[in-house]
Protein backbone atom coordinates (compact mmCIF):
# COMPACT_ATOMS: atom_id res chain seq x y z
CA UNK A 1 0.00 0.00 0.00
CA UNK A 2 2.90 2.40 0.94
CA UNK A 3 4.14 2.20 -2.96
CA UNK A 4 0.88 3.22 -4.05
CA UNK A 5 1.49 6.48 -2.67
CA UNK A 6 4.42 6.90 -5.43
CA UNK A 7 2.49 5.41 -7.46
CA UNK A 8 -0.91 7.70 -7.24
CA UNK A 9 0.90 11.12 -6.17
CA UNK A 10 0.36 13.95 -8.56
CA UNK A 11 2.77 15.26 -11.15
CA UNK A 12 3.33 17.95 -9.57
CA UNK A 13 6.94 20.08 -9.64
CA UNK A 14 7.56 18.18 -6.49
CA UNK A 15 6.63 14.81 -7.13
CA UNK A 16 9.99 13.75 -6.74
CA UNK A 17 10.61 14.60 -3.38
CA UNK A 18 7.87 13.76 -2.38
CA UNK A 19 8.40 10.35 -3.68
CA UNK A 20 11.76 10.59 -1.88
CA UNK A 21 10.11 10.86 1.35
CA UNK A 22 7.33 8.14 1.30
CA UNK A 23 10.13 5.77 0.34
CA UNK A 24 12.86 6.82 3.08
CA UNK A 25 9.46 6.27 5.47
CA UNK A 26 8.49 3.02 4.13
CA UNK A 27 11.82 1.87 4.73
CA UNK A 28 12.67 2.98 8.13
CA UNK A 29 9.11 1.30 8.75
CA UNK A 30 11.00 -1.70 7.47
CA UNK A 31 13.76 -1.66 9.03
CA UNK A 32 12.05 -0.91 12.47
CA UNK A 33 9.05 -3.06 12.09
CA UNK A 34 6.47 -2.59 13.97
CA UNK A 35 5.67 -3.31 17.80
CA UNK A 36 3.73 -5.97 18.79
CA UNK A 37 0.95 -6.07 20.79
CA UNK A 38 0.81 -8.31 23.90
CA UNK A 39 -2.62 -10.10 24.63
CA UNK A 40 -3.78 -7.47 27.26
CA UNK A 41 -3.71 -5.18 24.93
CA UNK A 42 -6.55 -6.53 22.45
CA UNK A 43 -10.06 -5.84 23.14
Amino acid sequence: QALSGIYGAPQTPDWRERSRRLVALLMDGLRWGAIKADASSRR
